[in-house]
């Protein structure tokens, strides 16, 4: 029990995956992870992956999945427990074996949390810098169709788009 577990928990922490097509796509997905501060999405991987070994396919859907309520969580503005009690809802699936979907079940968002997201998105710097940084380094690999394998320690909001540019800026010309 102990050594299968392990050795996800490293794959997880060195962000690697082996093995298989979806490998590549899974890797990335815990180097987005671990730009998220806290680790409360580790327990639901480790959770699926022991309950589904040998099945990457699945692997890559779940974390889409998890990746999108992790996100709109931190959006939301939900604390620690929050967060906990709404991924303690997917472990919970997870080992009754049910089925899961991206906007169903335990990642189902409601229709007021949806609203508030992109409520919250209209000033995202002011409510959570960290969580402003997280979905703009996300929309950056986007944008331009890759990783960029970027380190968020090393970048601020203000070098994307700067909060109060000087009155000759180019910024004022490209952002009035």
């Amino acid at each position: 029990v102990l050594l299968p577990a392990a050795e996800i928990y490293d794959q997880i922490r060195q962000a690697r995956h082996e093995g298989s097509p979806q490998s590549a796509d899974i890797a990335q997905m815990f180097q987005y992870f671990g730009w998220q501060s806290g680790s409360d999405w580790v327990a639901p991987v480790m959770a699926f992956w022991l309950k589904y070994p040998g099945e990457p396919a699945r692997l890559l859907d779940f974390l889409r999945a998890l990746d999108r309520l992790s996100i709109a969580l931190r959006i939301l503005g939900y604390g620690v427990d929050k967060r906990a009690q709404r991924l303690a809802a997917v472990i919970v699936a997870v080992r009754s074996g049910q089925q899961l979907a991206e906007d169903s079940g335990p990642f189902a968002l409601s229709r007021d949390e949806l609203r508030t997201v992109m409520f919250n998105l209209r000033d995202l710097y002011s409510r959570s810098q960290q969580t402003c940084k997280l979905v703009l380094m996300r929309l950056n690999d986007r944008l331009l169709g890759a990783a960029q394998g970027l380190d968020p320690a090393d970048y601020t909001v203000e070098h994307v788009l700067p909060l109060k540019p000087g009155p000759l800026s180019l910024w004022r010309n490209w952002f009035p």
